[in-house]
């Protein structure tokens, strides 16, 4: 299965404690989650979601929906 890219548009980050990945995704969140780390939280676009569970990296899925 090939990942979608976490980022298409961003060269760095202003966030701190953050990581811009690049590359082979399912591979970077798998070497992050093999950490001492903090939780890893994902925020953002449904690409990056639908990748994970593919490769059985995500402990807790949480959704919140917001009527428009």
């Amino acid at each position: 299965m090939k990942a979608d890219p976490a980022a298409t548009t961003l060269n760095q980050l202003d966030r701190g404690n953050s990581n811009l990945i690049s590359g082979d995704v399912a591979e970077c969140v798998a070497a992050l989650k093999s950490g001492n780390g903090p939780e890893i939280q994902v925020h953002g676009g449904p690409g990056l979601i639908y990748t994970l569970p593919g490769h059985y990296l995500i402990d807790e899925l949480s959704v919140r929906a917001f009527p428009w």
